[in-house]
């Protein structure tokens, strides 16, 4: 499930439910285009987990003119030397490794999406006298470094995550878990109807009584007391 929320009013703008066998993060551009096409509703930073951080994703979200602030995944190596210890160089196109050798060797290749990617080999003979070689590879040839159509823009992400200005925005993401958390405690912990179309509708009731009950907190149901006058 979806959901999207003002962080000031905490009342929830959206919310949608994905089929069984989508990605955590294809719901939510859909989700925030129907959001912002209602009158009155301007958005200019999403803030998401961990889940919602894929490079398209980020994409399609910054085309609808709004930055996405998500956590990047770690990204590992089975405890040898991960891609993000190597020095990539858009510009230069050339991969340098924490052993400071650099490789220029770019060959083109598909990603898991079939788009054209890059990937950078580091020669056999380069990698085979490395003091390094255990903790980085155990390839008969040298290391390789795939590098795809998002690699800048995940690239940046990954080191604004570390300023402290983004540290504190992500922690900010705690009042829509516990929308959420509000919203199966209203019911949704468990689909009531079969298919995406009958929980979709009950994520929706849940919803507007969620709002309902925030309205009620905010005073939004508050009446003025009636003045005495006297005679």
């Amino acid at each position: 499930m979806d959901v999207v929320t003002d962080e000031d009013s905490e009342m929830i703008l959206g919310v949608d439910v994905r089929a069984g066998n989508a990605g955590d993060g294809e719901g939510a551009v859909p989700l925030l285009a129907q959001i912002l096409a209602l009158p009155g509703i301007l958005i200019d930073t999403l803030l998401a987990d961990m889940a919602y951080s894929d490079g398209d994703v980020r994409e399609a979200v910054g085309e609808h003119g709004v930055e996405l602030v998500a956590k990047v995944p770690p990204v590992t190596n089975g405890g040898r030397f991960p891609k993000t210890d190597f020095d990539i160089d858009l510009e230069a196109n050339s991969v340098t490794c924490p052993a400071r050798e650099t490789t220029t060797d770019a060959r083109p290749v598909k990603d898991h999406k079939g788009r054209p990617a890059t990937r950078f080999v580091f020669a056999a003979a380069t990698c085979g006298g490395c003091p390094f070689r255990t903790q980085c590879t155990t390839a008969k040839g040298g290391r390789e470094i795939t590098v795809g159509v998002h690699e800048a823009r995940i690239a940046a992400a990954r080191a604004s995550q570390a300023e402290p200005a983004t540290k504190a925005l992500l922690r900010r993401r705690s009042k829509v878990e516990r929308k959420i958390d509000h919203l199966q405690d209203l019911g949704m912990r468990q689909a009531r109807y079969r298919g995406r179309r009958g929980t979709r509708l009950q994520a929706l009731l849940t919803a507007t009584v969620a709002n309902v009950k925030r309205l009620g907190v905010l005073g939004a149901f508050d009446t003025a007391p009636e003045l005495a006058v006297a005679a």
